[in-house]
Formats: structure tokens, sequence, C-alpha cells
């Protein structure tokens, strides 16, 4: 069972089976859980093309490695252009949790209007 501030590594089907974020694991922040179901944002690693302010996410947070904030092992990128829901229950696989900081940060850049999507359970 997921908690807030987990960081997980899955494969998610979107926007279907057959695309890229479903073939390659990724980090995912839960960042809130409300009754049952439990909120997520991809994490992918920072790459030279994301200098670019139009390159996608448009909404997102750099964040470099930092053992006491964070589980990353390089610069990585924090979706925020979209929210995953998922149940809570689902077995998730835990890596080491954020700060309360950076859940903090998270929340206050998060776009008031950010698409959720939910995950069908089969694509976990």
């Amino acid at each position: 069972m997921i908690e807030i501030k987990d960081v997980t590594i899955l494969k998610i089907p979107y926007p279907n089976a057959s695309s890229a974020l479903f073939n390659i694991p990724h980090m995912y922040i839960c960042t809130d859980i409300r009754k049952d179901v439990a909120y997520i944002l991809k994490c992918q690693s920072y790459k030279p093309y994301h200098k670019n302010k139009d390159s996608l996410p448009k909404s997102r947070l750099v964040e470099n490695p930092d053992k006491g904030r964070n589980p990353f092992i390089r610069a990585t990128i924090i979706d925020l252009d979209k929210i995953f829901s998922a149940s809570k229950h689902l077995n998730f696989p835990l890596i080491d949790p954020i700060s309360e900081d950076l859940l903090l940060l998270i929340r206050s850049k998060l776009p008031p209007d950010t698409q959720i999507i939910p995950i069908i359970p089969d694509g976990i």
C-alpha cells in the first residue's frame, strides 16, 4: 500500500500499452491520497532537450540528487502536467520517500487544472 511521499517504480500504459511510457519504467511520487485513491506524478531523467522551455512537460520541477530530499541518482524532472490516480491498495514496489519540503514544493507548483488520469490495474 502506497502512502503520501512514497516513491515507486512503475510501467504505466499511458496513453496506451504500446507507448514508451509503458515499456520503460519510471519513478512516480505519491503526492496525495483521498479515500482509497493515490495520486502520483511521473518522474523522468533530465535530458539536454529539456533546456528548451517549449519541451514537454510544460509544468515541471527539476530536482538534483539529494539523499536527504529524494531518491534520485541523476537530475530528474517531476512532471506536473498530469497526475495518475490508482487504488492505494495496489501492490506498489516502494523505494525511499521524498522529503516533506519537496512534497510541499510540488504541491505549491502543481497547476490547479492538472489533468487526472486513472490507471487501469492491469498496467501496474
